[in-house]
C-alpha cells in the first residue's frame, strides 16, 4: 500500500469516526453525566467493541485497516470526551441558568425537525 493511499484512508476513517453518530452521543451523554473519566472508558469499551467486530467481519481481508481504526476512534471520541468536560464545566457548573437556555433551544430544533418530518410525509 503506498504512502497516499494510507494517507487517504486515515483521513476517511478520521471523518467517519469524527461524524457524530450513537459513539458519539454516549460519549457525550456518559460524559455529561458522570465526568471525563466515564467518558474515556466509554471510549474505551467502543474501541474494544469495534474491534471485535472488525476482526469478525474483516478475517483474511487488510489487516492495514484494523490497525487504524482503534488509534483514529480513541483520537476521535477522546477529543469529543476532553471537549464535553470542558463544556460541561462553563456551560453547566459556572452558569446553571444556561441549560435551561440549552434545554429549551434543544426542545425548539426537536420540535422544527418533527414538523419538517410530518409534513414531508403528508406531501
Amino acid at each position: 500500500m503506498t504512502f497516499n493511499l494510507l494517507l487517504s484512508l486515515s483521513i476517511a476513517l478520521t471523518l467517519v469516526a469524527a461524524a457524530p453518530g450513537p459513539g458519539v452521543i454516549m460519549t457525550v451523554t456518559r460524559t455529561l453525566q458522570f465526568g471525563l473519566t466515564a467518558g474515556l472508558l466509554v471510549v474505551a469499551g467502543i474501541v474494544a467493541m469495534d474491534l471485535v467486530v472488525l476482526m469478525a467481519t474483516l478475517a483474511g481481508l487488510n489487516l492495514l485497516t484494523l490497525a487504524n481504526q482503534p488509534g483514529v476512534l480513541t483520537l476521535v471520541l477522546g477529543a469529543y470526551a476532553l471537549l464535553t468536560a470542558k463544556l460541561k464545566t462553563w456551560l453547566f457548573e459556572q452558569h446553571p441558568e444556561r441549560q435551561l437556555w440549552l434545554n429549551r433551544i434543544s426542545a425548539t430544533v426537536l420540535f422544527i425537525l418533527a414538523i419538517t418530518l410530518i409534513h414531508s410525509t403528508i406531501s
